[in-house]
């Protein structure tokens, strides 16, 4: 992770690291969301924070672990092929 640290906005410029940080935050979200339905689907959250269209919430995660797997060859591709 010392290559793609973030030490001013500039450093975004680089196009290796900004898909870097796409492929990390977006991985990290995906991974959010599908703990999400999985503790709800197990009644392990309050039904205050249950999601009412979780089936929606499914699909999102879903399409999001494809981008985050797509975001993974490419970042591997740039980084180390190219």
């Amino acid at each position: 992770m010392e290559d793609v640290k973030i030490g001013k906005a500039a450093a975004l410029a680089d196009w290796r690291i900004r898909v870097t940080w796409l492929h990390a935050g977006l991985g990290t979200l995906t991974a959010l969301a599908g703990l999400w339905i999985v503790l709800q689907m197990n009644n392990v959250l309050p039904r205050s924070l249950h999601v009412a269209a979780w089936k929606n919430l499914m699909r999102a995660a879903f399409a999001g672990y494809w981008i985050t797997a797509l975001l993974g060859f490419t970042t591997y591709y740039f980084w180390y092929i190219a």
